[in-house]
């Protein structure tokens, strides 16, 4: 059996492993434009100069040795032949295939902003990119990054850290505005002004500036003001790596479809990571899954029915963050953001271990948790997913939303009924909003 793997992130390291538990033999390539196995999600230390990047690879120098795989680095996938079961690279090289995974990610792009591209506008995507940014930062005083998602603010707390004044710009009225609700947004704004980062909501950059050799002087801003800097990082958006399938006949909306076996429309072709598109099981939409542990469990299973194993995703869905602000964490599931009109919202304040104000919002619809944030008390943050992604009945816990976790009542008494106890009538109803994906239509 020929397998081939087209990326080493997340999902292409899990499907590597995944494959290797079941089929110790067959021959195994794994091409991706990098050239070692690290974190994405700590970029920023890197570009920062708080960690080197041997700090923040997650795999041994001679790990496909290990796993006996034939590894090209640095090195892109230029074509994909369905029909040959083949891939060309951009070394001229071609690979035939039995089964194929699609794991190649995502690349930053920038908004059609006048002036954006060109010499000291950088991306955080890559570890090229991070030591870039470094390099730069430090012959500056000052950065403007556009966007204030998870990149742009972990960057920016980084950036201010070791001195540099930051100009965060974001177009919406809250920072991570996909991740956190008015009042928790408030609260980030606050906290990151408080690390002496000037926070610009409601903004869009309209122009770069440039001078005569082209380095950047300001950017421009739509109200018209102008906010000198000679470094920009745009962290305000991403597209999937599926250039070399476009002529394929893959199925492709925003990235490639695939169903919960993650299997796209190709036969023998897999696809996983933030290049794959899905539907979500908290929405039932398609969506692209970005997040690190949902790319581990796609690169699982893809790898695993490529060997020819049986698993097959019991959930997927990207709404749910993770992060730590300024020390204070954060975990936000489900629809958060826009939560349905009809969802009645729980705003409950205390204070976690180490007495600093904590905030949880619950959603609740017909006796079920629909959504959670939880900042500074992140205690049974598990708890409140499960409870979300299965539905559960918690409508005997609103009595004690206030101060115990109505979540784990509910998944206590599921799990109860599930047992066998005929007193208790909670079964876990079956996950919503995958059934779609099980087959094309």
């Amino acid at each position: 059996m020929k397998y081939v793997i087209i990326g080493s992130s997340a999902a292409g390291m899990a499907a590597v492993k995944a494959i290797r538990a079941q089929d110790a033999q067959g021959s195994l390539t794994l091409v991706t434009q990098d050239a070692t196995f690290y974190s994405r999600c700590q970029l920023h230390y890197v570009a920062s100069g708080h960690k080197t990047a041997a700090q923040i690879t997650l795999a041994k120098p001679d790990w496909h040795q290990h796993y006996q795989v034939a590894f090209h680095g640095h090195t892109t996938v230029t074509a994909l032949d369905a029909a040959a079961r083949t891939v060309t690279l951009d070394t001229g090289a071609v690979l035939p295939y039995d089964r194929l995974l699609i794991a190649s990610g995502a690349r930053s792009v920038f908004p059609p902003i006048a002036g954006l591209a060109g010499c000291n506008s950088f991306s955080l995507r890559t570890i090229e990119d991070a030591h870039a940014i470094n390099h730069a930062v430090h012959a500056t005083e000052t950065v403007v990054i556009i966007g204030a998602g998870l990149v742009g603010v972990e960057l920016a707390l980084e950036l201010a850290a070791i001195g540099k004044k930051v100009f965060l710009v974001e177009l919406a009225t809250r920072p991570l505005p996909l991740q956190l609700e008015t009042i928790a947004g408030d609260l980030c704004a606050a906290m990151l002004r408080a690390a002496g980062i000037e926070v610009v909501l409601n903004q869009s950059v309209t122009a770069v500036q440039r001078d005569a050799a082209g380095q950047p002087t300001a950017v421009t801003l739509k109200s018209g003001a102008q906010i000198a800097t000679r470094v920009v990082v745009c962290a305000a958006g991403t597209r999937p790596n599926v250039d070399f399938a476009a002529q394929t006949g893959l199925k492709i909306n925003k990235g490639v479809v695939i169903n919960l076996r993650c299997e796209t429309s190709l036969p023998e072709v897999y696809a996983a990571g933030d290049v794959a598109e899905i539907p979500d099981t908290l929405t039932g939409k398609y969506a692209m899954s970005s997040i690190w542990p949902s790319a581990v469990r796609h690169g699982t299973v893809a790898g695993t029915r490529m060997a020819g194993g049986t698993a097959e995703l019991d959930y997927n869905t990207s709404l749910k963050t993770a992060v730590s602000i300024a020390g204070t964490h954060v975990v936000s599931i489900g629809m958060v953001t826009s939560p349905d009109p009809a969802w009645h919202k729980h705003v409950l304040r205390g204070t976690n271990s180490r007495g600093q104000a904590s905030l949880r919002i619950l959603y609740v619809y017909q006796q079920r948790l629909m959504a959670a944030l939880l900042w500074g008390d992140v205690v049974n943050a598990g708890v409140y997913s499960k409870a979300i992604v299965t539905q559960c009945d918690i409508s005997q816990d609103d009595a004690f939303l206030g101060d115990l976790d109505a979540a784990k009542f509910g998944l206590d008494r599921a799990a109860n009924a599930t047992a066998g106890n005929a007193n208790i009538q909670y079964p876990i109803p079956p996950l919503t909003g995958l059934q779609a994906a099980r087959n094309f239509q």
